[in-house]
């Protein structure tokens, strides 16, 4: 049953959907195209992250001086995975990325056509 008051999104917003079950709502792209992250936070779901992606892969790729830290949802656990940058050093875990994924990037510095 869906409740409350219908809003209107703009470009750049994003919408977090809490389920009663484990369950992912998936907007990726499946044309693998490079894009654009901006300064502050960015929500990316792809469907082409690499096998063996890693975090630490993932903020080197995008350049540790460009990263304030990486969040990934675990939809079976309801855990999120965080990873920083403090200081030009990562601190945390290395944990998986998956093919289909969706992260949360806090950048401190945009970077454009990126791609995993």
């Amino acid at each position: 049953v869906i409740s409350g008051t219908d809003f209107d999104l703009a470009a750049g917003d994003f919408l977090w959907v809490k389920f009663e079950d484990r369950h992912i709502l998936d907007f990726a792209s499946s044309d693998c195209a490079p894009v654009d992250l901006a300064t502050g936070v960015n929500v990316l779901a792809s469907a082409c992250f690499p096998d063996d992606y890693t975090a630490y892969r993932l903020l080197r790729d995008l350049g540790l001086a460009n990263v304030k830290a990486l969040r990934v949802l675990d939809a079976n656990t309801g855990r999120w995975a965080l990873v920083s940058v403090v200081d030009g050093k990562i601190t945390g875990e290395n944990f998986a990325i998956g093919n289909v994924s969706v992260v949360l990037v806090e950048m401190q510095q945009a970077v454009t056509e990126w791609s995993p």
